[in-house]
């Protein structure tokens, strides 16, 4: 790349900082220009990616940063993105409070199961996702998380890796949705050794500290949620059912 992408990057960040929808859709064009043209920058792509996660969710900015992001996956069938990445953010923007960040979510996790599986297993949900209703489209969030948990379980610990690495940045609101995302999840969980049997695997182990640095950092504001995750892992590990 012969230009300074950082700092192309702040000033896309710096127009998505504006109220006008005009400079709005400047900034969208300009940052789906950006990605096109560096499809294979895996750092372009993810910084990008990381602003659907830091800012509120009411943002303009994090809607504008999801729309392009999504457009771009469903207009091109390769890029950078992995497909946990892909997941991971599917099943967080399904509980947006805008409608229009809903739909664009559905279609993007159906599309994107389709071409790597060959077909969708959330079809049934999406009358309850795409409620008005908070009651009505959260439960149905969560539904369809647990479905996606029995359908793609081998990526559990990539979800689980992929969503845990923004908690840090997140307000306490889009933390509780990380949790309830990611609950499912770690109930179907198994924590493996290493083969000598002495050593957690490098995937237990960052399972177990997330959730050791979840406990330390935010247990004051966060204690029921963050003890639901450690009793669903216990009875994962005994052999209970979630």
């Amino acid at each position: 790349m012969s230009f300074d992408i950082v700092g192309v990057l702040q000033w896309v960040d710096a127009v998505f900082n504006s109220s006008s929808d005009r400079v709005h859709k400047i900034g969208r064009r300009a940052l789906r220009n950006i990605l096109s043209d560096n499809l294979d920058q895996g750092m372009v792509m993810d910084e990008t990616l990381a602003m659907c996660y830091i800012n509120p969710p009411e943002y303009k900015s994090t809607q504008s940063y999801f729309n392009v992001i999504a457009d771009l996956i469903i207009d091109t069938e390769y890029t950078s993105y992995k497909i946990y990445q892909i997941f991971a953010l599917c099943q967080y923007k399904l509980g947006d409070p805008n409608l229009e960040i809903r739909q664009k979510a559905f279609k993007l996790l159906t599309i994107s199961e389709e071409r790597i599986f060959g077909r969708s297993c959330i079809q049934p949900f999406e009358a309850g996702a795409l409620s008005q209703t908070v009651a009505v489209h959260k439960k149905a969030q969560y539904m369809l998380v647990r479905t996606l948990t029995r359908e793609h379980f081998n990526h559990a610990m990539l979800i689980f890796s992929e969503l845990c690495g923004f908690f840090p940045q997140l307000k306490e609101g889009q933390r509780r949705e990380i949790i309830a995302i990611v609950l499912p999840w770690i109930s179907i969980m198994e924590l493996q050794n290493e083969l000598n049997d002495t050593e957690l695997s490098s995937a237990a182990y960052m399972v177990l500290v997330n959730l050791f640095e979840m406990t330390v950092k935010y247990s004051d504001k966060l204690q029921t949620e963050i003890e639901a995750l450690w009793s669903a892992l216990a009875r994962c590990l005994s052999g209970s059912k979630p």
